[in-house]
């Protein structure tokens, strides 16, 4: 079985800190409980809604 590389969800943690920065733990949990039934369910265009998520082939920088 081969996997759908078009359809890969990718979690930048970087991104997911700095954008839960000013929330309550309880927010930030809730928000990544949310992300995860998303991923689970594959509502892609829903979590392409968020910047700490990358749907799809990732995109390799040239500057190796």
């Amino acid at each position: 079985m081969t996997a759908n590389t078009e359809q890969r969800i990718w979690f930048h943690p970087p991104k997911f800190w700095a954008a839960t920065n000013h929330m309550r733990k309880e927010e930030a949990d809730e928000l990544l409980a949310r992300v995860i039934r998303m991923a689970e369910n594959a509502e892609l265009d829903r979590l392409r809604q968020y910047t700490f998520i990358s749907v799809g082939v990732p995109k390799v920088s040239s500057e190796q």
